[in-house]
């Protein structure tokens, strides 16, 4: 069995091993919001969909079948990121009770 490498922050160096990290991270928020009221369970599905997405878009641009469809696939990637950050930015400033 391969061990993973680990960056000097103690992070995988892999970016799919990263990214599957965050996805789990993202499931245990997603979790956590579903307790805390309606709203806060609604933004936990945009935060789900986008957070658990990233991941998917870069295995895919892995796969691409040209160094631009490769570009195209990664920014998908990069635009789920950012809003999944947008999102669970917006749930952490309305909280609720």
């Amino acid at each position: 069995m391969e061990q993973t490498k680990l960056t000097p922050s103690g992070r995988p160096f892999d970016i799919h091993e990263r990214l599957l990290l965050f996805a789990c991270d993202i499931v245990r928020v997603t979790q956590f919001l579903h307790t805390r009221g309606p709203i806060a369970r609604q933004l936990s599905y945009q935060i789900l969909n986008a957070g658990t997405s990233v991941g998917s878009n870069a295995e895919e641009a892995d796969g691409a079948s040209s160094h631009n469809d490769f570009i195209a696939k990664n920014r998908i990637a990069l635009k789920e990121a950012k809003e999944t950050r947008r999102s669970s930015t917006r749930s952490s400033r309305n909280p609720t009770n």
